[in-house]
């Protein structure tokens, strides 16, 4: 099951208030600019009512929008969280750095240490 069909599961039915837009999901490509800087910011959204819920990674306007401007009387189907992903450096740093960055983050986003996976992802050199 993807998120879409749990956030259908969940979505209050009949009350005319079910969201009609879902999170797109989002690749980051990377410019020059960004290994100048060394680092991009990520964004990733889970469905709050399954803890089972599949993580997706979106872009900032995404993120925004599903974590604060999509709320039913004062609930937000979604939950997310932005971390700090280092691209550049020493290879062993980098490693180190990135998965410091998802441990700390575990903690909000269960899941988001394996839906990521590769502490290396986008890394040069």
């Amino acid at each position: 099951m993807n998120i879409t069909d749990e956030y259908r599961k969940v979505a209050p039915q009949g009350t005319g208030q079910i969201i009609k837009k879902y999170p797109v999901s989002y690749y980051p490509q990377l410019i020059s600019e960004d290994y100048s800087r060394g680092y991009i910011i990520r964004y990733f959204l889970k469905l709050k009512a399954n803890k089972y819920s599949t993580i997706i990674e979106v872009n900032e306007a995404e993120y925004k929008k599903f974590t604060s401007n999509n709320i039913i009387n004062g609930y937000s189907f979604f939950e997310g969280i932005s971390l700090r992903w280092k691209i550049t450096g020493k290879r062993n740093d980098v490693i180190m750095g990135n998965t410091k960055t998802l441990e700390s983050k575990e903690l909000f986003l269960p899941g988001i240490s394996k839906t990521v996976g590769n502490r290396l992802q986008f890394w040069k050199e």
